[in-house]
This record gives structure tokens, C-alpha cells and sequence, in this order.
């Protein structure tokens, strides 16, 4: 089966380990044969997405992240086999993104964030958490060999209000280090040397960083997010409330109550290395593949 791939943007190629390394995985499969292209590249080396198509001949085309060029969806409708979009960021431009998703023609919607979507609306539309990679992350020390601090990497911007006031609050406490810039191996190293991480929901969705932190065999300090028991992860967190009243509370005990914090991280990974790998979630897609391909039923394995 031959996949043509589109990166939506060089943001999305930026951070391949989430985003378009996760779905370049596909190539791990015997009977996929994958073309990997990003907006430029694609024009590079065929001058266009249709030369492309046609050059190319592919059984299903998948786009990643946002395509909103006026050029792409008038080629997009011209592509006569299955295409499908592996949303990410759709709770940002719900409307634009449905009209544009319907214009384009795409047959089947799979959304990285569990955010909501519309009613009665004509495309399939499948939820396909994040994953980790469990050879990246891999714990390389037991959890009561680490440091006992709460750590933190990720964005600190107007995009997360909630998340400022909380590491503000925690940073005020001295409960929390911080990792600035931390990017590539310093970001795999610093999710291995601290026993917590906090991170947060404002979104309602479980994020990349949350399924990584538990791959490290971190305990993860969260807010509430939608799938917590669809994904297996209701006792394997410890959560604070979405107005972080009892945020400090929480932080507190986890520091001071290691071997309870302990048992809980380790459900948490154990739940990651059952569910929640890059392995197991690239089969998935795999499956919605082939299912479409084939016109089986499409299966919504985490409820929505």
C-alpha cells in the first residue's frame, strides 16, 4: 500500500517526535510503502500536491496538522483516493477547520486531542490519543533513586494562563524546577531525573507530554482531562482541581509520601507500556488505514 504523508508545516516537523515521527512509524509496516513531504518539499521536488498524486499513485493520502492554503484545497478535492486528517490543534478554529475539511473531501478526520467535535457531522471523526515512544523514554534509575523534586518543561505563554499561575505558585513554594529550552536529549534526560512532573489541562485533552512523563516512569501531577478512565489513567495520576486551589496540597504530599507516589508512577507506567506506546497506537492507525481502505467499519476504540 503505497501512503503519500503531508506535513501541514514546518512547526509540525519541528517536534517529529509527537507529530510527524509518530506517523512516519507507519513505514515499519511490510505492506506500507510511505512518501514523506512537507509543503515545500513537495512542491521541490514535483512542483506540485497533484504531481505528486499523480507521479506517485498512492492508495491513501494523509495530511498532518493544518492545510488552509486556498491551492492545496483545490488540488485536495482532486484526489480521488481515501484521504484522511490527523488533526491536532482543532479546538483553536472549529468552524474554518470543518468547512475546510469538507471542501478538501477528506473521508475520515483523526483527532490527536480529545477536544470536542461537531454533531451530525458528515465525515467520520476518531479520536487518536498521543503515545510515547517507550524506547526514548525508557527509565534508566528506579523512581526512589531520583531526585525528589517536581519537575516541569513546556511552553509558559499566554496560550496557558492556567499553567502560569501554577508554576508561579509552585515556583513561589519552592516545589518545582523548571526546565528552560529543553529540547532533544536534554528534554528525554530531565524526564528521568526527577521522581514528579506537573503539567496541566486547559484544553480538556491529554497532551504528548502527559504519555511521555509516563513512559519515563515519572508520577504525573495533573489536572482533570477527558478520557481519564477510557485510557486506563484514573489511578495512575495524582490530580489537582482545574482552579488549582489544592494544587500546593497536592505537590506538598507527593514530596513528602514517596512510596505512595511511587506505586502510583508505576501504575502509570505500567498502563503506558499496556495501551499507550508508540507501538500499540501506530497499529491503530494501521487499523483505521486499512479498515477505510477496505470499507470496514471504522472503530472508535476510546469511546469517541
Amino acid at each position: 500500500m503505497k501512503i503519500i504523508l503531508l506535513i501541514g508545516s514546518k512547526r509540525w516537523s519541528f517536534n517529529r517526535r509527537i507529530n510527524a515521527g509518530f506517523v512516519e512509524k507507519l513505514a515499519s509496516f511490510h505492506d506500507i510503502q510511505l512518501s514523506v513531504f512537507d509543503r515545500t518539499t513537495i512542491i521541490q521536488q514535483h512542483k506540485s500536491i497533484l504531481e505528486a498524486y499523480n507521479k506517485i499513485k498512492p492508495d491513501v493520502f494523509i495530511c498532518y496538522a493544518k492545510l488552509g492554503k486556498s491551492r492545496f484545497v483545490d488540488a485536495a478535492s482532486k484526489i480521488n483516493c481515501p484521504k484522511i486528517m490527523i488533526d491536532v490543534d482543532y479546538s483553536h478554529r472549529p468552524v474554518a477547520l470543518q468547512k475546510l475539511y469538507k471542501a478538501c473531501g477528506f473521508d475520515l478526520i483523526l483527532q490527536r486531542g480529545a477536544f470536542s467535535r461537531p454533531k451530525d457531522f458528515s465525515i467520520p471523526w476518531i479520536w487518536l490519543p498521543f503515545s510515547a515512544d517507550q524506547k526514548i523514554f525508557q527509565p534508566d534509575k528506579p523512581f526512589l533513586k531520583r531526585t525528589n523534586k517536581i519537575g516541569f518543561a513546556g511552553s509558559l505563554n499566554h496560550s496557558y494562563p492556567t499553567r502560569v499561575r501554577a508554576v508561579n505558585t509552585l515556583r513561589g513554594k519552592q516545589l518545582l524546577v523548571v526546565c528552560r529550552k529543553c529540547f532533544g536529549g536534554k528534554y528525554t534526560s530531565f524526564l528521568k531525573q526527577y521522581r514528579s512532573y506537573f503539567t496541566s489541562t486547559e484544553l480538556n485533552s491529554p497532551h504528548g507530554k502527559m504519555f511521555e512523563i509516563l513512559a519515563s516512569g515519572g508520577l504525573v501531577l495533573s489536572g482533570p482531562f477527558f478520557g481519564e478512565t477510557e485510557l486506563g489513567l484514573q489511578n495512575c495520576f495524582v490530580r489537582y482541581k482545574s482552579d488549582c486551589s489544592d494544587l500546593v496540597e497536592k505537590a506538598t504530599f507527593i514530596i513528602k509520601n514517596q512510596r505512595v507516589a511511587r506505586d502510583i508512577a508505576n501504575k502509570g507506567h505500567n498502563v503506558f507500556l499496556q495501551k499507550h506506546t508508540d507501538d500499540v497506537r501506530i497499529k491503530e492507525l494501521y487499523d483505521h488505514i486499512q479498515n477505510l481502505v477496505h470499507g470496514r467499519s471504522l472503530v472508535k476504540l476510546w469511546g469517541i
